[in-house]
């Protein structure tokens, strides 16, 4: 005697567990993504104002790749004058301050969890830092990064770029740089999850004839 609609559970399980394995794998490669934008204003010491949509997307391993990286020569997509939102996430292990150093020429600006936290200008490669403290748990970090001067004003030999270094008080506390899950990777690995107990309930159950 057949089962239609155990069939059916069966089918739709595989599939969301297909799914889920899609996004929790997709959530593992470049988990610091930089916008790149030509529109936009300089507001220091407050950030950047982005205009538009962004022209080009950057996924990287860190906060550290358009600076000494580059030789402090960052110009994505060949561009003069630019601007670039760079957004990441990091887990804290353990309470305890953090030194965030934020290295570069031109202006930049650090924020965590939504708090201007380094603010940073200068036309030659130079540093700013400040230190705060940190909770438990993930914390979400922005840097934004513009070229100041209008592409009129921008010499050949000018020094471009920045990078970023947090440093804990504590030897050995270091934070770790973790994807952030959207919300609707969250709600299908749910569902996934849901489903394969689903699942394994229905394999236990006796057929009614």
């Amino acid at each position: 005697m057949r089962f239609p609609h155990r069939a059916w559970s069966g089918r739709w399980c595989a599939v969301t567990a297909i799914l889920t394995l899609s996004i929790c794998t997709a959530l593992q490669a470049g988990p610091v993504n930089t916008a790149i934008y030509t529109s936009y204003s300089d507001n220091y010491p407050n950030g950047v104002h982005f205009n538009g949509t962004a022209v080009d997307s950057i996924s990287t391993a860190d906060f550290q790749q358009f600076g000494s990286a580059v030789a402090w020569n960052w110009h994505p997509d060949g561009l003069a004058a630019f601007a670039s939102d760079t957004v990441g996430h990091i887990q804290v292990t353990t309470a305890d301050t953090f030194t965030f150093i934020l290295a570069g020429a031109q202006d930049s600006f650090a924020f965590v969890d939504g708090q201007l936290v380094v603010p940073h200008g200068s036309d030659a490669v130079a540093q700013s830092q400040n230190t705060i403290s940190l909770s438990p748990g993930i914390h979400t970090v922005e840097v934004q990064y513009d070229i100041a001067k209008p592409a009129s004003q921008y010499p050949a030999d000018i020094y471009s770029g920045y990078e970023m270094s947090i440093v804990p008080s504590i030897p050995g506390n270091n934070v770790s740089i973790v994807a952030s899950p959207e919300p609707g990777g969250v709600l299908l690995i749910a569902i996934g999850s849901l489903a394969l107990r689903f699942r394994a309930r229905q394999r236990g159950a006796r057929p009614t004839i």
